[in-house]
């Protein structure tokens, strides 16, 4: 195989790589800017043990991703640190995940308690705590 084909080949397989990867978490640099307030809302949640709420810009989204309203919107459930439904086929999702989990005081909120996280078509997060875990007081 000449030095050319080898060139182009190899273009070919790491623009796709590059593609790949800005698509696979395109939503990470917007959720990691919301980050502060979704852990802030996960810790009075489990203080005061009701809803938390934050409403997001749709703008935000949109910007970003080309959907119908509607695929924006998602549920997590995360129980002992760990995301216990499929998030597989939201991007959304899984970006707000591995933002969250971009946090060491998260992933002690996440260990110690479950939580359910959601988002609506109308771009309003919930944090929800399901239940304590652990107790730290103990």
């Amino acid at each position: 195989m000449d030095s050319y084909k080898k060139t182009h080949i190899f273009a070919f397989y790491f623009y796709k790589y590059t593609y790949n990867q800005m698509e696979e978490h395109k939503y990470l640099p917007l959720w990691t800017k919301y980050r502060p307030a979704i852990i802030k809302m996960m810790k009075m949640a489990k203080e005061e043990q009701q809803q938390q709420d934050y409403q997001l810009s749709e703008h935000e989204f949109t910007d970003i991703g080309e959907r119908i309203i509607s695929r924006y919107a998602f549920n997590i459930e995360i129980k002992l640190g760990k995301v216990t439904n499929d998030i597989s086929k939201t991007a959304v999702a899984r970006d707000l995940v591995k933002a969250i989990e971009g946090s060491n005081f998260a992933k002690k909120l996440m260990e110690d308690s479950s939580y359910k996280i959601n988002m609506g078509k109308d771009f309003n997060i919930k944090v929800n705590l399901i239940s304590i875990v652990k107790d730290n007081a103990s």
